[in-house]
């Protein structure tokens, strides 16, 4: 008796209550051009019909399996789950809301076969009309494990990765959100090489209603320090102003060329393919490839701004789209070391207020060579306003 041949990629579609609408995500898996895949479908306790049209979907394909599990409430269980499952020595992930081109996992699998242990391509995103809204910013393509820490970069849909990897880490985290990036966080943090592309493979449905728009944010960024709860609120509006003023973003820019300057001169760092054909490999060019997108030159650090009590006293924050707390850590320490003309900036605007800087530069991580940032064109020219 012969071993059946696995295939080299297992896709894993987490799924619930999704009923007909499934079906133009399974054919979009089906119709690849790269055919040697399976696909696990793993129904999250579903009660409605969405198993039937996988099944009708799917029309006897023998790449395609479903999997029926109890009710987890979040994509980690049904995913951990289809990975324990999984033949492939690939997994790729598809939303049971988005959908593939017909060249996605030939893109990706390409990827990931010249050696490395996550792929990702480039992506389109709708709203729940199919109306175009946005996509992946080139800049937002390049990576190095600090960028990870800073930014998801990726979402589910887009991304291979070699299968064992999960089990290493420790397997998708079950919590009320973030669990992709704190995936994608973990395997920087186990030294997991990538690549990148920036062909658009997917298409990702974004919406407001989405659970991705509903998830709370447990850990906060401190910004600013204040003696009494109305004098913090004051400061929120002029931070929140502040944040967007041209003072401030020319401060970023700045602190950005710096640190992607800092960046591509490392190793580690990863180009992605199709990079060549658009921009010089340049920290100048990555800066202008970023100002030219939708996102432009922004930081987290302004994203929905909170006051908190803390200790005697309150602090004005940014929520941080992350789930654990050491990964808050890294996200508070990697931002004030990286961004020292915004702190300078944030740290007079807060004397003015009345209250002390509570973000602090204080972190390099591990491997990476204690030299000066180099000086961007823009300090060089006219100096950077704070």
């Amino acid at each position: 008796m012969t071993e059946t041949r696995r295939p080299l990629v297992s896709v894993v579609c987490a799924a619930y209550q999704r009923s007909s609408a499934i079906v133009p995500t399974v054919k979009s898996v089906l119709a690849q051009s790269f055919g040697d895949f399976e696909l696990i479908v793993a129904l999250d306790g579903c009660t409605d019909d969405t198993g039937h049209w996988v099944t009708s979907a799917s029309q006897g394909d023998p790449r395609v399996r479903l999997l029926e599990l109890p009710r987890f409430g979040h994509p980690a269980g049904p995913r951990n789950a289809a990975a324990k499952l999984a033949k492939g020595e690939y997994i790729a992930y598809v939303d049971h809301d988005d959908l593939w081109d017909v060249g996605h996992l030939a893109e990706t699998v390409g990827l990931v076969k010249s050696g490395v242990d996550v792929a990702a391509t480039a992506l389109r995103t709708v709203d729940r009309h199919g109306r175009r809204t946005g996509g992946s910013a080139d800049a937002a393509m390049c990576w190095h494990p600090m960028l990870q820490v800073l930014a998801p970069l990726f979402q589910p849909s887009v991304v291979v990765h070699r299968r064992d990897l999960v089990a290493q880490v420790g397997g998708w985290y079950h919590g009320p959100g973030l669990e992709d990036w704190d995936l994608w966080w973990r395997f920087a943090e186990a030294g997991a090489s990538t690549a990148t592309s920036l062909a658009v493979s997917a298409t990702v449905m974004i919406d407001a209603n989405t659970r991705r728009h509903r998830i709370p944010r447990p850990h906060v960024m401190p910004i600013a320090r204040f003696a009494t709860a109305a004098a913090a609120a004051s400061a929120l509006i002029e931070l929140r102003q502040f944040a967007f003023s041209e003072r401030a973003i020319e401060a970023v820019t700045a602190d950005l060329y710096a640190l992607y300057a800092y960046l591509v001169a490392d190793r580690r760092f990863v180009w992605p393919q199709g990079w060549d054909e658009r921009y010089p490999r340049t920290a100048a060019a990555l800066v202008g490839a970023l100002q030219a997108s939708d996102s432009g030159v922004v930081t987290g650090w302004s994203d929905g701004l909170i006051v908190v009590p803390r200790q005697g006293s309150y602090i004005v924050a940014a929520p941080l789209w992350v789930a654990r707390a050491q990964h808050a850590l890294q996200v508070r320490r990697l931002t004030a070391s990286a961004y020292p003309r915004l702190i300078a900036g944030l740290r007079a605007h807060c004397h003015r207020l009345g209250g002390t800087l509570a973000l602090e530069p204080a972190w390099k991580p591990a491997g990476v060579k204690r030299t000066p940032l180099p000086v961007s064109p823009v300090d060089q020219r006219k100096g950077v306003r704070v």
